[in-house]
């Protein structure tokens, strides 16, 4: 969890390197279709196989499945869960907390617990489904912002 003025390359590469450095890497993100996802030739048709987006590039580098939703169904279970999620905005406001930084720092320290507490289901088997970055993809940089992607070209 993280918030961030604006959502995009950066904030989702930020994402990822710290899920990734932390559980390790997993077999598919399902997403929504915004442009820094996916590219889409024609507002409103389905988003390009062939042409990659910087997230899409990375996330196939590292050989995790990339889902574009499509569904009504699949804009609803994000927007419920945007709204769940929204309810933490609250905490750092009451606790006097007034920096994006800060408030990370609270969420990481204190909400994402509360809130796998609240809403996790017990897996029906023991273990992780995460798998160790065996060729440290992330840390040859699969995963950077967009202005070491540019450095690099």
């Amino acid at each position: 969890m993280l918030l961030v003025e604006e959502e995009g390359t950066a904030s989702t590469f930020q994402t990822l390197g710290e899920v990734i450095g932390e559980h390790g890497l997993f077999c598919a993100l399902y997403t929504d279709r915004g442009s820094h996802y996916f590219y889409t030739p024609k507002a409103g048709e389905k988003v390009s196989k062939t042409q990659q987006t910087q997230v899409g590039r990375a996330l196939s580098h590292l050989g995790i499945e990339h889902i574009a939703a499509y569904s009504p169904q699949a804009r609803g279970r994000s927007e419920r869960m945007f709204s769940t999620l929204q309810a933490p905005a609250q905490g750092p406001a009451a606790r006097r907390i007034t920096t994006v930084e800060a408030t990370n720092a609270w969420l990481k320290a204190h909400y994402i617990a509360e809130h796998n507490a609240a809403f996790a289901i017990k897996a029906e088997q023991p273990g992780t489904a995460f798998v160790a970055d065996r060729h440290e993809a992330l840390a040859r940089g699969a995963v950077r912002d967009r202005r070491a992607y540019r450095r690099q070209r």
